[in-house]
């Protein structure tokens, strides 16, 4: 069964190193567990309003970064601190 998980790290340091335990040793490969992941780092939660050019309002990002991982089998517990269920998902994988 296939498990795909979202999720959402306190600063960018924390994310990248949760990156790079998907990979084995050669850095290169992704580990057995996992079919794919998703760097989305900061996810825009309100786009800019924009009249001819001229930026009305900023876009409204994300305070975490976010990362997508699709399992194989079963999550990884080690990640299940940072786990997020957006009722309101901004992207489809």
């Amino acid at each position: 069964m296939l498990k795909y998980t979202k999720y959402e790290f306190p600063s960018e340091l924390i994310k990248n190193q949760f990156i790079e335990s998907l990979f084995k040793e050669n850095k290169k490969d992704l580990i057995d567990e996992v079919i794919m992941f998703v760097d989305l780092n900061k996810i825009v939660l309100t786009p800019p309003k924009i009249l001819e050019s001229n930026i009305l309002e900023p876009a409204v990002f994300s305070s975490g970064f976010c990362v997508d991982v699709k399992w194989k089998t079963q999550k990884s517990t080690e990640w299940s601190e940072y786990e997020i269920n957006p009722t309101t998902p901004k992207h489809k994988m």
